[in-house]
């Protein structure tokens, strides 16, 4: 039997190392070919990312710098942009919630091709979390790249 090819696939669970070949002879022996392997972010990826962001908030506050700066990601393959939207505001809160009790503040940096990528989508990252312990890091490469004059 073969399911021919498949342009791309996305798995919910680590393949580690360890499952890796076992994971790549499954393939093979169901005739799939791949263009792309996606790794779809589950609850646990996302939290590890926050508690990584937290881990650098602290840092920032016990070696006296003002903020810690993060670029935000994007949206994965099939995910609709409100779904990653969504996810995007309720981490944020939380990690600058983090940053107000640490007393640093969390900068965010736009860049092309991220969830966000101009100072727009920053406004809106502002305006949805609403936080005096939020603040930008103003990458001026980026800006220029989509055409902004800070």
């Amino acid at each position: 039997m073969s399911l021919g090819k498949a342009r791309r696939l996305e798995v919910q669970k680590d393949v580690g190392p360890g499952r890796r070949a076992e994971f790549e002879v499954r393939l093979r022996e169901l005739g799939v070919e791949l263009d792309i392997l996606q790794r779809r972010p589950d609850a646990h990826v996302r939290q590890g990312r926050v508690d990584y962001t937290t881990r650098a908030l602290q840092l920032a506050a016990e070696t006296g710098a003002p903020a810690a700066s993060i670029c935000v990601g994007k949206a994965h393959v099939g995910q609709k942009p409100e779904e990653a939207w969504k996810y995007l505001v309720e981490h944020t809160r939380l990690l600058v919630e983090s940053a107000r009790l640490l007393g640093v503040k969390l900068a965010i940096e736009y860049e092309p091709g991220l969830l966000i990528e101009d100072s727009q989508g920053l406004r809106r990252l502002f305006e949805d979390v609403d936080s005096p312990w939020l603040s930008a890091n103003l990458d001026l490469g980026h800006a220029d790249v989509v055409g902004e004059n800070p």
